[in-house]
């Protein structure tokens, strides 16, 4: 049960951090060196996100349980979860 809650804490920190990520991203419009890593830290930060959903399923996790942590319908889990087995 405690590694369930940690994988689901991990999972909401990575949301976090690509929020402040996207807030980043649309601070920087009109310089295009920032810009672009701006852009780059979020595709990172995304990709964590999807990375410890993955983690915290294999963990247990459940994925109404996950829904409800990313603010998002069970179907978009689900499709994160098949997207790596494809």
């Amino acid at each position: 049960m405690r590694a369930r809650r940690r994988e689901l804490l991990a999972v909401e920190e990575a949301l976090r951090v690509r929020r402040r990520a996207s807030i980043l991203r649309d601070g920087c419009r009109h310089r295009t060196v920032d810009r672009a890593l701006a852009e780059q830290a979020y595709l990172r930060a995304h990709a964590c996100v999807l990375d410890a959903v993955r983690t915290a399923h294999r963990a247990g996790v459940p994925v109404p349980a996950l829904a409800q942590a990313l603010d998002v319908s069970a179907v978009s889990i689900r499709r994160i979860l098949g997207a790596r087995r494809s």
